[in-house]
């Protein structure tokens, strides 16, 4: 396992490490897991999710105050209670037959999900399932995860009505502003 130089800040929830990891897995086109074996209160490791072909494999630790009350040059900038990963093997093996895979979330962010978004469309599963899938070259299509579409479309149409909504609420400011512009009088040199 190569030892990290700089050691990277994942926040105070262990979960937003593995959150960190997942998202940097999928960005790579691989997917990763948490191995709960390895799980106590103050380390975690995450594994590729090819366990057979491939030894991929990240840990994470939570910083815990120093006795002696001295901190490490590496672990400075990091706060007590913080998780921070402290070490991580190279890249994913040859072998490796590891496939992304997303969450909700994950698929929100998505250029895929976005442009299934099409003006004087509907959004169906089916058009996000071959937008996603063309553009990233990730199947969401199993019957497991058309919950998942569904959430993340509803949570999408909502967000973009609000957007709306937003922006139809600055609209009356605006028109006062510009109606104090036009009645101002405009002073004139002679």
């Amino acid at each position: 396992m190569k030892d990290l130089r700089l050691r990277m800040d994942c926040g105070p929830d262990s979960k937003g490490c593995v959150r960190v990891v997942s998202n940097y897995a999928f960005s790579i086109g691989k997917s990763v897991r948490q191995d709960n074996s390895y799980k106590n209160g103050k380390r975690k490791k995450c594994v590729c999710s090819d366990g057979v072909n491939c030894s991929w494999q990240l840990t994470a630790r939570k910083k815990m105050p120093s006795a002696s009350g001295r901190t490490t040059s590496e672990l400075f900038a990091i706060p007590v209670g913080h998780w921070y990963v402290c070490g991580m093997s190279g890249d994913h093996d040859k072998d490796c037959i590891s496939q992304p895979t997303v969450n909700k979330n994950e698929l929100k962010m998505l250029d895929g999900l976005i442009g299934a978004f099409t003006s004087g469309f509907h959004t169906s599963r089916k058009r996000v399932v071959s937008s996603v899938g063309t553009v990233h070259k990730v199947d969401v299509s199993s019957d497991s995860r058309k919950s998942m579409i569904y959430r993340a479309i509803r949570e999408n149409d909502d967000e973009r009505q609000q957007l709306r909504i937003l922006e139809y609420a600055l609209i009356p400011p605006f028109l006062r502003s510009l109606k104090i512009l036009i009645q101002e009088p405009t002073c004139h040199a002679s």
